[in-house]
């Protein structure tokens, strides 16, 4: 159907071809037909859909295209979530692209939707070459009249091509100034309120966007195109949308629409996972996706503002308890990115989102951010020095310091208490995947790095030529479970291949902002025992024994005098990977040169290394070595060298553990973690304190700061 009417500019036309499509509150499970779409097949036309709702809760449509002529379903698709008061807009190319098979497109599509929200869709054409913009909506329920709100209203951003107009028509039996309120469309928020003059019965007032604008002191933000209008005050009438083509001299109406039923039988299961992301770059990250009696498909949507995504990864087969590592690449440099996990079981017809998450993208030199490093967690140790609803209030409130990454230094999944005449695969890969749902809290919007600690066996001295034995088993769940770096243009790290597991990703580093970062492990180097043989406990006599090893030595060496950050932190489990204490041992063996009576033995014993490995550090200017192991926070220095131990996270006994080990320095107990805020004028370490509720009390808040310091 088309109309026409005389414009100030120019002899307008109204083209209509369809209307605005209304879905209503929930009410049946019938698929709603939408009418007839454009397929990309036609490059001069791009079509798209769009979806308003304005239900109280985030849910998605089921959408398939099906051919005009034969009848045939060609591809299915379900949308991201939409949040409750938001509106979306999605390119018939992106559902074309989710087709199980590739397909030769025809001309046009008959387009059926199942809706689980109530609020409206539209189907929209538009031409590049003039300009032209068309509705082409239409479904099987048949037309009603313009509602009180309003999707899509151009914003002045788009003023100077395709402006929108209202019309507000009275037609009650007295004159009454109408009330608009504005709101963005990707968000819901409300930005202000407009209020007409008077119309008079019978009358009609010609609203321009900007007029409405101006009163309600709008500005549109960079990228802001499109408003949702509300009626806001009592109005015996309608509101009608004109979207004008200065070029052309068009007006578009985008108010006509249908009425549709929201389906509610369609199953939804919620994912019982998590999502533990790893391994950020400047153009990507990894999203590890664990569920433990899940078995579906999952997608990840994502985009650079809250709530809109303009992108999507393939599709996935989820099988239970075992994770998949989802890709998302192409992305910009220094931006935060939100997305949300969508999840189909393999009894549901249908997606189910997670909530929103967010993460950032690697920071160039000169921006400021920050990062957070937690001690040994021992989650076998409960009671003794671990409590789980204390790990979830500290991983929580350091999710909420929203950290670029977060890094354990080891002692995470202690592999050495499992019975050595038992001890299998699936009870090794058990201590990986007891942390996922408690990583999870903290993973799914900070990339999780690990640092290897003596209790987790993953250790050159376990290897014995097969398959089947405890190291193998260990590093494999971990880099399973955890997506962690291999080297590549981003970072650096181990090169070696070893049999049955491949890149071992134990020692790495790399580069954000103007820091360094720095990860190192003795146990995959060291041919004996680090600290106790498996299933025993006797300590190895010649420390000398223990190494990590002329490759990584010469990695470390390399990595620190290349580079140019200005901060340098580097992280491991322990000086040596055993003993107690910080600076006291940092001067022995080949960390710091001397054997256990304090005589010389580097020279002998390290013949073809330059320098201990403290005099790396020292060489170039190391800002902070970050350790665990003693479960204790302890802040010392060596030679310019700061040397921090981190306490455990979780103690419920708040215990001054190994204190007799540091005769230098500040001390403190834990329970807690550090937060370290980079900035390119100094940096600043807090040990932030975690309690439970009821330990809490004067001067023990949780979440509050024990000690601070800073380096400039």
């Amino acid at each position: 159907m088309t109309a026409s009417m005389q414009s100030p500019r120019a002899c307008l036309h109204r083209y209509i071809f369809g209307a605005l499509l209304l879905l209503a509150s929930p009410a049946s499970a019938d698929t709603l037909r939408l009418g007839v779409s454009v397929s990309s097949k036609d490059a001069a036309t791009q079509s798209f859909l769009r979806f308003f709702n304005t239900g109280g809760t985030d849910n998605t449509v089921d959408v398939a295209l099906t051919d005009l002529t034969t009848g045939a379903v060609l591809s299915t698709w379900t949308s991201p979530a939409v949040p409750a008061g938001t509106a979306a807009q999605y390119a018939i190319s992106t559902i074309e692209k989710a087709a199980a098979a590739p397909f030769n497109k025809p001309a046009f599509y008959v387009v059926t939707a199942t809706p689980r929200f109530s609020g409206f869709a539209q189907s929209v054409l538009y031409k590049p070459s003039d300009g032209t913009l068309s509705n082409i909506s239409g479904c099987d329920s048949g037309l009603a009249g313009p509602g009180t709100a309003i999707p899509y209203v151009h914003s002045s951003l788009l003023s100077s091509g395709f402006p929108s107009h209202l019309v507000i028509s009275n037609t009650g039996t007295a004159a009454v100034a109408v009330t608009l309120g504005v709101y963005n469309e990707t968000t819901g928020a409300k930005l202000g309120t407009y209020t007409t003059a008077p119309i008079a019965k019978s009358a009609a007032l010609f609203v321009e966007v900007s007029d409405i604008e101006a009163q309600a002191k709008i500005k549109p933000a960079a990228g802001m195109y499109h408003y949702i209008v509300k009626v806001e005050s009592p109005l015996t009438g309608f509101v009608q949308h004109l979207v004008e083509n200065i070029q052309a001299g068009l007006y578009t109406d985008i108010t006509s629409q249908c009425t549709l039923t929201a389906t509610t039988s369609v199953a939804s299961r919620a994912f019982g996972g998590n999502v533990v992301l790893g391994s950020p770059t400047s153009t990507s990250i990894r999203a590890n996706v664990y569920a433990p009696d899940q078995t579906g498909t999952i997608y990840i949507a994502y985009g650079k503002i809250s709530g809109t995504y303009d992108n999507f990864t393939p599709q996935s087969a989820l099988a239970q308890a075992s994770p998949v590592e989802v890709a998302l690449d192409n992305l910009s440099a220094n931006t935060r990115y939100y997305y949300r996990l969508y999840f189909r079981s393999t009894a549901d017809s249908a997606f189910t989102p997670l909530d929103e998450y967010s993460f950032q993208t690697a920071r160039p030199a000169g921006t400021s951010f920050t990062f957070a490093v937690q001690g040994d967690s021992h989650p076998e140790r409960e009671r003794l020095m671990f409590n789980a609803n204390l790990y979830v209030r500290t991983l929580n409130t350091a999710a909420a310091d929203k950290p670029d990454f977060y890094i354990m230094l080891g002692d995470d999944f202690s592999v050495d208490t499992l019975s050595p005449a038992t001890i299998n695969q699936s009870q090794v890969t058990g201590r990986y995947t007891l942390q996922r749902p408690w990583l999870g809290l903290i993973g799914r919007t900070a990339p999780v790095f690990l640092v290897n600690g003596n209790h987790e066996q993953a250790a050159k001295y376990l290897l014995d030529g097969t398959a089947n034995n405890i190291a193998v088993w260990a590093q494999n769940a971990r880099n399973s479970l955890y997506s962690q770096p291999a080297p590549d243009t981003f970072y650096s790290g181990n090169t070696e291949q070893v049999p049955f597991i491949g890149l071992l990703r134990n020692y790495y580093a790399w580069t954000w902002g103007d820091a360094l970062f720095v990860t190192i492990d003795p146990y995959w180097s060291s041919p004996v025992a680090v600290d106790n043989t498996f299933g025993g406990d006797t300590k190895r006599a010649n420390l000398w024994d223990i190494t990590h090893g002329d490759a990584q030595y010469q990695w470390l060496k390399r990595t620190l005098e290349q580079s140019k950050a200005k901060y340098k932190f580097v992280f491991a489990h322990h000086v040596m990977g055993t003993q107690r204490g910080g600076v006291e041992v940092a001067t022995q063996y080949e960390w710091g040169g001397n054997n256990g009576n304090g005589s010389s033995g580097f020279a002998a014993n390290r013949p073809t290394w330059p320098a201990t490995i403290h005099q790396l550090f020292v060489d170039n200017h190391v800002t902070i070595f970050f350790q665990g192991h003693d479960h204790i926070w302890a802040t010392q220095s060596l030679d310019g060298v700061i040397y921090q131990t981190l306490p455990v996270p979780a103690d419920p006994n708040y215990a001054l553990l190994n204190a007799d080990a540091y005769r230098s320095g500040d001390k403190y107990p834990g329970s807690g973690y550090a937060r370290v805020s980079v900035s390119p004028a100094a940096i600043k370490v807090d040990y932030v304190r975690t309690y439970l509720p009821a330990d809490e009390g004067p001067s023990k808040t949780s979440g509050g700061i024990a000690y601070s310091y800073s380096v400039p």
